[in-house]
């Protein structure tokens, strides 16, 4: 009888000593919970992005396979082949445009597809800052301080901490402004809006004559509405201008045909296609350019996607490491790594 209690006890404790392997395993994952969740979301946005990237690279480069591999070279600028509507189609040329814009103002005139006139007005302007400066500043004891400068846009001096003695015109008489010429074209290729959306390189301009009214001076390539350009008071208005696009220069497009327009080419991948380069270029060089860039894109989101699930592997290490241990304990031997 007492061997029976005795041996009923030892199994007991044996049973209460003894712990199942996948409670061993459970109990190391709660204590791993961290690294887990880390480990995981590391490697599903790794996974998504380097996915992304290369369904990408295939759309891009099956895009420009379609737009290229079909392309007509246009040998006479000056005729137009209605076979070639809705083609993609490479055409050099020298640029023309309609008539002149001018600003008569200020004695501008130019042949080009677009003028910019860059509005600025003499403000006060409020800036915090430790630095110590000339007495001309309007310094305050908390860091504040006030000066004038030209600038594009309208400053609000009702939200200064200081607004009084440092007021600004309420608005500026003149706005900056862009002119588009309406007529542009290439022989008899007519430039489309989003063809002319695409000259966004603009090169300072300044006329030969000066402006017939006296209250506008000219100086260093500005015109200012001024009464002394060296001492200009707050509200005074500078004016710049500048151009994109001039005419006679030889340029390179590749664009879809329409009837006698230029416009976007869109690929049945959704891509569009519409290039603009100033000389003769012919369109193999725009074919590996653009290929060159989406590949080397490519490899850059490679590289870091990369990275992220090396990341995510250093997460899930320890997880790993401990489930090995518990899966190799054999025989109360417990293998180490």
């Amino acid at each position: 009888m007492r061997r029976n209690v005795g041996y009923n006890r030892l199994q007991q404790q044996q049973a209460h000593n003894y712990r199942p392997e996948s409670v061993q395993v459970n109990t190391k994952l709660k204590n791993l919970w961290f690294h887990v969740i880390c480990g995981c979301i590391f490697f599903a946005f790794g996974f998504a992005i380097l996915m992304w990237s290369e369904a990408r690279l295939l759309k891009k480069t099956k895009s420009l396979n379609e737009g290229f591999g079909s392309i007509v070279s246009i040998e006479n600028p000056n005729t137009i082949s209605p076979e070639n509507n809705g083609k993609l189609i490479h055409l050099v040329g020298y640029l023309q445009v309609g008539e002149p814009m001018t600003e008569f103002e200020y004695g501008v005139l130019i042949s080009a597809v677009k003028l910019k006139r860059r509005v600025q007005m003499y403000q006060w302007v409020e800036e915090r800052t430790l630095r110590e400066f000339p007495e001309e500043f309007h310094v305050h004891e908390d860091g504040l301080y006030y000066f004038t400068e030209w600038r594009d846009k309208l400053i609000d001096h009702t939200r200064f901490t200081q607004p009084y003695g440092h007021e600004n015109p309420r608005e500026i008489a003149m706005k900056t402004k862009i002119y588009v010429c309406d007529q542009v074209n290439v022989g008899a290729y007519y430039f489309s809006d989003a063809l002319k959306d695409v000259f966004t390189d603009f090169e300072l301009f300044t006329s030969d004559e000066r402006p017939e009214n006296r209250d506008i001076k000219l100086h260093s390539g500005l015109y200012y509405h001024s009464q002394d350009v060296w001492n200009p008071k707050v509200g005074d208005i500078r004016v710049q201008f500048s151009y994109s696009g001039l005419a006679g220069e030889l340029v390179t497009i590749i664009a879809m045909q329409v009837d006698h327009e230029l416009h976007p080419y869109i690929t049945s991948h959704g891509d569009r296609i519409m290039i603009f380069r100033h000389g003769h270029h012919p369109p193999q060089n725009f074919y590996h350019e653009h290929h060159k860039q989406h590949w080397l894109l490519s490899w850059i989101v490679r590289g870091a996607c990369f990275l992220v699930l090396f990341v995510g592997s250093s997460f899930l290490t320890p997880l790993l490491r401990k489930f090995s241990r518990s899966k190799c304990s054999i025989g109360g031997k417990k293998i180490k790594f």
